[in-house]
């Protein structure tokens, strides 16, 4: 099967507090999509309450870090094998979306592209930076009504790119 003849099958499945993931794997390519279930209730319960963790919300971290167990269980011994890393998510899975790439560098020295729709931002400034320079290319799709400006971000100390030309305004 070619990678784009039936896009919705997936290799692997991951879903954990209602964020799901799935893993395409074709020859030297890794695609990673991570997207809210149907079951989103416990997540909004724990985004609710709002805590960072060095650097990062603690809601989306916690989240992260359940899928990314199932998922070293699969692909942590074979990562390597992988020349295009692409990963991709929507609304809270764009935040773990971003969290997952920067693991991929930190943990493997891996850049990987990032795309985002309707996502928030899960780091704070310092990890944002980090961030930006731990991916190949991002993109950040938003809708402009969803946008209000630098009060939200300064509130909850989250930071989006300084170079908002990554974002693209549907």
């Amino acid at each position: 099967m070619k990678f784009n003849d039936h896009i919705s099958h997936f290799d692997n499945k991951y879903t954990t507090s209602g964020i799901e993931c799935y893993v395409k794997t074709e020859e030297q390519k890794l695609v990673i999509e991570v997207h809210p279930s149907k079951s989103i209730f416990p997540l909004f319960v724990t985004r609710l309450k709002y805590q960072k963790s060095d650097g990062f919300h603690k809601g989306y971290l916690k989240s992260f870090n359940a899928i990314k167990a199932q998922f070293d269980v699969d692909f942590h011994y074979k990562i390597s094998q992988y020349n295009d890393i692409q990963i991709t998510g929507f609304s809270i899975g764009g935040a773990i979306s971003q969290i997952f790439a920067l693991y991929l560098y930190n943990e493997f020295n891996i850049k990987s592209t990032v795309i985002t729709y309707d996502s928030p931002t899960p780091f704070n400034t310092k990890r944002r930076n980090e961030f930006d320079a731990a991916v190949l290319h991002q993109e950040h799709y938003v809708f402009g009504i969803d946008i209000f400006g630098d009060f939200p971000l300064k509130l909850f100390g989250y930071e989006f790119p300084k170079n908002q030309k990554d974002y693209k305004f549907v």
